[in-house]
């Protein structure tokens, strides 16, 4: 962080040169006292290129620590408030480092989408192994049960029905008796 007036200082500026340098980039531009890193690298480079024998090149700083939009901001603020214009290659390199950012962007991006893709291939493969597998083990446990075991729950199953069948005719008998005794 630098202080406002060291930087007014060490650059022949005003306070308010650099306050309005930093309008549109900065919500507390009108109050504030101190600048950052990256602003301070920007109108320090402003300022030498705008003197007659300035060198004219402006190197953006890391879009981690300026966004590439306030960085041109910052710098056509500069050029607006020192009274010279900017080279055009200047906005022209920050327009370049933005697109390649967006480029990497995407093809990242990109890259990620291929690798899900290929992750659910691969997921849906394993899915259906696993169902091939299960259905195996079922069939496998269906054919070791005896066919005995078939016959036994037959046996069983006629047995019931023709208890049913006993205990439902004697619930008949005792209901006629009595309806019988009832009359």
């Amino acid at each position: 962080m630098y202080f406002i007036n060291d930087v007014a200082s060490e650059l022949s500026l005003s306070i308010d040169e650099i306050r309005m340098i930093l309008m549109d980039v900065r919500p507390d531009w009108e109050s504030c006292d101190r600048i950052n890193d990256a602003e301070y690298v920007l109108i320090k480079q402003s300022a030498q290129a705008a003197l007659p024998s300035g060198n004219t090149s402006i190197t953006p700083v890391s879009p981690e620590q300026m966004p590439l939009d306030q960085q041109e901001q910052l710098v056509n603020n500069a050029s607006q408030v020192l009274g010279f214009p900017l080279a055009i290659a200047v906005l022209q390199e920050i327009r370049m480092v933005e697109a390649l950012q967006t480029a990497k962007n995407h093809a990242v991006l990109s890259v990620i989408r291929a690798k899900r893709e290929e992750l659910n291939q691969e997921l849906d493969k394993q899915a259906e192994t696993d169902e091939q597998g299960f259905i195996a083990i079922i069939q496998q446990i269906t054919n070791s049960i005896p066919a005995t075991a078939f016959v036994t729950t037959q046996k069983m199953q006629k047995q019931a029905d023709t208890a049913n069948s006993q205990i439902a005719a004697l619930l008949k008998d005792i209901e006629a008796r009595s309806l019988g005794k009832a009359q």
